[in-house]
């Protein structure tokens, strides 16, 4: 603080020096005038006397003051030139010592915010490690608050501009989806759904595009999750930098995936390798929007008798690749695409996949514009009633 002080109270004093210096040089001014005058008049009169103006002759006032003038403004001029250069050597220090107080006040200021920083940082990674220990809680309520308590931590990172801190946050969401839990009762199982439920919910939420922060960039590790229940990715937009992936996931009984209206935009990549759809499952992409140079890829996808997934209406257009190379359709799986567009440039293949007894994979009122999915019917338009043709 003492530092902070000494250069405004150095500032005052050079202040009061030059104020000084001023009144000093006017009284020499008129010093000299006073000394000039009196030595004018003893010269025009005796210089025995004292006090010239005390003979019978005695000089003029107006003749001395004409004579004194100049003198006085001679020593005058050359004081205010000593002045002006104190002044303005005065002026000189007054701005280092302004700049050196804005330079001492501005690495105050970086220290505080420095010292706030760290103190911030070690505020987050103390709630961190206070959230982790919530989801791994034996009570699914108190794992539901973990979950809402880590996607405000992630936010708070954002908000500071530490994005792999964010990351970390997001990645231990996704790993809580990964990761089977032991349930001993039918109730905690329900209960272990609806949290993973909550975990994929709050996700959507931050890919929305009026998302007040926004995880469209962000990855979404979901590898070799076992999928229950009920997953909403609504309307979500997964945008340049974002990485979903489901490879090697099992999307099973009476699971429902939703895609709805979703958009993959340009340098999106969403994998499915080697993922499961088994018996009862759905995966809907109801609407969704396939943009330029998105990656959407099922290679090596199995699906299973009696599972369900669906592109009503998508839009696949120019640049977008979704592709199914060596997928399995096995026995009464069924892929379908009614009302799909399928726009020039688009490139939706088949290649390699292996089309099972009594599976379908159908088009129903799809719309080829110059864009179709490539697949063992060639690189023509595909039987609008499904592949493999019918055996009637």
């Amino acid at each position: 603080m003492s530092d902070a002080t000494e250069p405004s109270g150095a500032k005052v004093r050079l202040r009061d020096r030059l104020w000084a210096q001023i009144a000093g040089a006017i009284l020499l001014v008129l010093a000299v005038f006073a000394v000039a005058f009196y030595g004018f008049a003893m010269i025009d009169t005796h210089p025995a006397r004292l006090w010239p103006w005390s003979a019978k002759t005695h000089p003029g006032l107006y003749e001395l003051s004409r004579t004194a003038v100049p003198v006085a403004a001679l020593v005058g001029g050359a004081a205010a030139i000593v002045v002006g250069i104190r002044r303005q050597r005065s002026t000189e220090k007054t701005v280092e010592l302004t700049a050196r107080t804005a330079q001492i006040t501005a690495d105050a200021y970086a220290l505080d915010q420095k010292r706030a920083g760290r103190e911030e940082i070690d505020r987050l990674r103390d709630r961190y490690t206070t959230i982790a220990a919530q989801l791994g809680d034996d009570a699914a309520p108190v794992r539901l608050a973990g979950v809402y308590a880590m996607a405000a931590l992630a936010d708070d990172w954002i908000t500071m501009g530490n994005h792999r801190e964010a990351q970390v946050c997001i990645d231990v969401l996704c790993a809580y989806i990964r990761t089977p839990r032991h349930t001993t009762t039918s109730e905690d199982a329900v209960a272990d759904t609806r949290v993973r439920e909550t975990i994929t919910r709050v996700i959507t939420q931050h890919l929305q595009e009026d998302a007040t922060t926004s995880w469209s960039d962000k990855a979404f590790d979901f590898t070799e999750a076992h999928f229950t229940g009920s997953h909403s990715f609504d309307n979500a937009e997964f945008n340049e930098g974002c990485l979903v992936d489901f490879s090697g996931a099992e999307f099973n009984e009476g699971c429902l995936v939703d895609f709805f209206g979703a958009e993959f935009n340009e340098g999106c990549r969403v994998n499915f390798f080697g993922a499961e759809f088994n018996e009862g499952c759905q995966v809907s992409f109801f609407g969704a929007k396939f943009n330029k140079d998105c990656r959407v890829n099922f290679f090596g996808a199995k699906f299973n008798k009696d599972c369900q997934v669906n592109f009503p209406r998508a839009k696949f257009n120019k640049d977008c690749q979704v592709n199914f190379p060596r997928a399995k359709f096995n026995k009464d799986c069924q892929v379908s695409f009614p009302d799909a567009e399928f726009n020039e440039g688009c490139r939706v293949n088949f290649f390699d996949a292996k089309f099972n007894k009594d599976c379908r994979v159908n088009f129903f009122d799809a719309k080829f514009n110059k864009g179709w999915p490539t697949g063992p019917w060639g690189d023509g338009s595909p039987p609008r009633s499904g592949w493999p043709p019918s055996s009637d």
